[in-house]
């Protein structure tokens, strides 16, 4: 089969400019690791797709926030589970209970990336010691 030419509109390369993703309204990030110190879990909350928990940190003047939604019970199958997990810093295998207040005021790795929406959100946290 012969190959056909197609015929296309001119198309800006967009390689070079920066692109602004909107956190929520009013604060923009990017995809990239932030470090932030842990104040608080906020929840549940009811919102447009069910109840959610806000994970809140801050750093350099910044509030960083997560977003997870309520599972039945968290678990390392779930973004509540690896949240609490990474916050206490301990391994997804191992059965834990997590007192967030324990976490109050310490700092974090924060890593943001784009979720399966392909908005950016919080992926993970990692202790800093």
């Amino acid at each position: 089969m012969p190959l056909t030419t197609i015929k296309s509109n001119a198309v800006e390369n967009c390689n070079d400019k920066v692109f602004h993703v909107s956190l929520n309204a009013g604060s923009e990030i990017e995809t990239g690791e932030y470090q932030a110190c842990f104040q608080r879990i906020e929840g549940p909350i009811d919102g447009e797709h069910g109840p959610y928990y806000r994970f809140v940190f801050e750093g350099d003047g910044v509030q960083y926030i997560g977003f997870v939604d309520v599972p039945k019970r968290p678990t390392a199958q779930n973004r509540l589970g690896r949240f609490l997990m990474g916050l206490a810093g301990k391994p997804l295998e191992e059965a834990a209970e997590i007192r967030p207040s324990e976490y109050v005021g310490q700092r974090y790795l924060l890593s943001y990336g784009p979720n399966k929406n392909g908005k950016v959100s919080l992926q993970g946290l990692t202790p800093l010691n």
